[in-house]
């Protein structure tokens, strides 16, 4: 993974956790800024599919617009 993971941060916009429960999502949160600074990428959390497909899909709009600017 070490080898490979700055061609993973230049592909990967985040890491989308769903998780349902907002006590799970709460106890969740501390670990996001280890997990951007060890992997080069945010973890999401969101408590649905619908949810996570939303984000996923302003992350993949943000990035097309920073490619053609």
């Amino acid at each position: 993974m070490k080898k490979h993971k700055a061609e993973l941060r230049s592909l990967v916009l985040a890491m989308i956790v769903i998780e349902p429960s907002a006590t799970k999502r709460l106890a969740f949160k501390p670990f996001g800024l280890p997990f951007a600074k060890f992997w080069g990428f945010p973890l999401r959390l969101v408590s649905s599919r619908e949810e996570a497909i939303e984000v996923a899909g302003n992350l993949l709009s943000e990035r097309a617009v920073s490619k053609i600017a």
